[in-house]
């Protein structure tokens, strides 16, 4: 058991790194570092009856909400699970109560410093360190408000995207959708498409055949909602032709199909997308 009575957080830290999570997500992440906190070497064992039992949880809940924590947060070595950044802090609290220690048994007596000289004044070097500090702080600032607005658009995707059958992982998605904010893309287009995705498979009545919401972002089907076709070279490619659209309906295809054909005739460029498919090849996926 650790013998540290203070375990520091870094409140504008914490909720830019946690902003995403659920409430059951944030709590059971707050409780591991808190328990990380209190182990030997701020580690907890990577054994699943232990962490059951220690973290207070049920195995459903331990498959559901804390592996998907461990893979976000933490890191696992010789069997055990740690936190860079908790470490980190451990170590220098660790410190200070050792160097306070040291400290109380030499009577708190400090010695002077052998070279404890008096500079000339530094007012103009003070002003240009806090110019610097300011400027730097307001990039943080900036960056950290770009980023919470596209989380908050990632959770209104999220919320516009249709329910399937079987995994659909929300943090890759996550990641993926504020990748594509970054590249560019509008991210109200994602949600709409996300929406019309939705109308789309409510009306199939069929929710197994409903994509993950990766692949939906990766092969940019969010621009096909809209009657447009994002990329190409992304949607596009004979060698994952089948892959790519394996689970469409006939008539998706048919809706498709013209922009397709057109895109064939018009720009295909064999070294860029491969081997030039036949009009027959296209016509096969609508028949």
């Amino acid at each position: 058991m650790s013998k540290l009575p203070f375990m520091p957080l870094y409140v504008a830290d914490y909720e830019s790194a946690t902003s995403f999570l659920t409430i059951e997500e944030d709590g059971l992440y707050s409780r591991t570092l808190r328990l990380m906190w209190a182990s030997p070497n701020c580690s907890i064992p990577n054994d699943e009856k232990w962490l059951i039992k220690r973290l207070r949880i049920s195995e459903t809940q331990y498959n559901d909400v804390f592996l998907f924590i461990k893979e976000e947060y933490f890191k696992v070595r010789k069997g055990r699970i740690y936190q860079k950044r908790l470490q980190e802090e451990y170590g220098k609290a660790n410190g200070i109560v050792k160097a306070r220690s040291e400290a109380g048994k030499r009577g708190g007596v400090v010695k002077p410093l052998k070279n404890n000289k008096k500079d000339a004044s530094k007012a103009s070097n003070l002003i240009n360190q806090n110019a610097s500090k300011t400027e730097a702080s307001t990039v943080t600032v900036t960056s950290t408000v770009i980023s919470n607005i596209y989380i908050d658009k990632f959770n209104l995707f999220w919320s516009a995207y249709p329910k399937r059958k079987g995994a659909n992982p929300k943090e890759p998605a996550r990641k993926k959708f504020i990748s594509l904010c970054k590249e560019g893309v509008d991210p109200d287009k994602m949600i709409k498409g996300a929406k019309l995705y939705n109308a789309e498979r409510v009306k199939e009545n069929d929710p197994k055949y409903t994509c993950q919401a990766i692949v939906f972002l990766n092969q940019g089907r969010y621009g096909e909602q809209e009657g447009e076709i994002k990329s190409p070279e992304e949607i596009i490619r004979i060698q994952a032709y089948k892959t790519a659209y394996q689970d469409r309906t006939k008539e998706q295809w048919k809706i498709i199909f013209p922009k397709v054909n057109n895109f064939v005739i018009s720009s295909w460029k064999t070294d860029l997308h491969g081997p030039k498919p036949s009009l027959d090849e296209l016509k096969r996926r609508v028949q």
